[in-house]
């Protein structure tokens, strides 16, 4: 991710993460990842996933073409916008019937039916369609009393890790997320969605450098919007858990929209969203809390790239006092580190 002179967002600034590794090609995704106020370590592999797939533990965003990805990495000419029935289809499709006749065979036919026809939409130009066709995948799902959550989720990292069939995994975790929404237990169902959000945003950005159709990015825009909209709505969570919750998804969304999307200015926007979200819930004791000196670090690094020195300046002057004043750091070599990165950033 890194750019010309260095690395203007760093996306442990936004995610509440201190070593984020995502390695295409390799099997198995590393991160330290901040929930309910604990650091764990997520590894997840593809072994693991086709091992395991019976023993899941059930616990109950202007919508115009963003502009051309980035760093295209395959040859994207096997994959034309047009197709509304792509030849390579089969293969992806035949693995998630085999998933879901293992979960319900009485079901099964209609799901993979609708599967296969949502992403024969996706890769055709017809943006109603797809979205009505997501929308009827998503009721089948939901309203399904035998299909597990964990094991859709499971489902589409093999179809990242195996297949690199990111329109598939898309679908399936933009499902997932309404099937959390429906959990009876509200602080399981934040934290699962909030996950839901950070794959969705790691698959958009894969398909971003695999895939130039410009539907399937509109289209993952107007998804991941609707995953956040799922966060928002969910209630009975304590207040100041869901306002540290909902503001670090607007960091993920912040990067994002950076790096992926290409639209620094919106990026600002979500950034900005988070801190007026943590003031609102916290006052002036909202710098206690280290992801508002992340976010004003981002907002600090995103108006250097743009030119604007006088608002980077004036954010990064922030940013250091929100990381000097937060009490939440694991240690102080941590905070230490994220100082350090405020402070020394090029700022030429």
């Amino acid at each position: 991710m890194a750019q010309g002179g260095g690395d203007p967002i760093d996306p442990n600034m936004v995610v509440l993460v201190e070593n984020l590794t995502f390695v295409n090609n390799v099997n198995v995704i590393e991160v330290d990842q901040f929930i309910q106020g604990e650091a764990v370590q997520i590894q997840r592999s593809t072994s693991i996933i086709a091992n395991n797939i019976d023993q899941v533990v059930i616990t109950p965003q202007n919508d115009d073409p963003p502009p051309n990805p980035v760093d295209g990495a395959q040859d994207a000419a096997q994959m034309q916008a047009d197709s509304a029935m792509p030849h390579d289809l089969t293969d992806p499709l035949e693995a998630t019937k085999k998933l879901i006749d293992k979960l319900n065979p009485v079901e099964s036919s209609e799901i993979n039916q609708q599967l296969f026809l949502t992403e024969c939409h996706f890769r055709g130009n017809d943006y109603e369609k797809a979205m009505g066709s997501l929308a009827s995948m998503q009721k089948i799902l939901t309203s399904s009393g035998h299909i597990e959550t964990d094991n859709v989720i499971k489902k589409s990292e093999s179809f990242i890790d195996e297949e690199n069939n990111y329109v598939v995994a898309l679908i399936l975790i933009s499902c997932a997320s309404k099937m959390y929404k429906a959990y009876p237990d509200p602080n399981e169902a934040i934290i699962k969605i909030k996950q839901c959000l950070k794959n969705f945003c790691f698959a958009m950005r894969d398909l971003a450098n695999s895939d130039p159709i410009i539907l399937l990015r509109d289209l993952g825009l107007r998804m991941l919007q609707d995953i956040f909209d799922d966060l928002q709505s969910i209630t009975g969570v304590d207040l100041n858990k869901k306002a540290e919750i909902v503001a670090s998804c607007l960091g993920i969304m912040g990067f994002f929209y950076f790096h992926t999307v290409k639209r620094p200015l919106q990026s600002i926007e979500l950034f900005e969203w988070g801190i007026s979200i943590m003031k609102q819930q916290f006052g002036q004791t909202a710098s206690k809390f280290k992801l508002v000196g992340y976010l004003q670090h981002n907002i600090a690094t995103t108006y250097d790239r743009e030119g604007n020195k006088k608002k980077a300046k004036e954010y990064r002057s922030s940013a250091i006092t929100s990381k000097k004043t937060a009490q939440d750091w694991d240690n102080e070599s941590q905070k230490k580190k994220s100082l350090n990165k405020t402070k020394n950033y090029p700022w030429k």
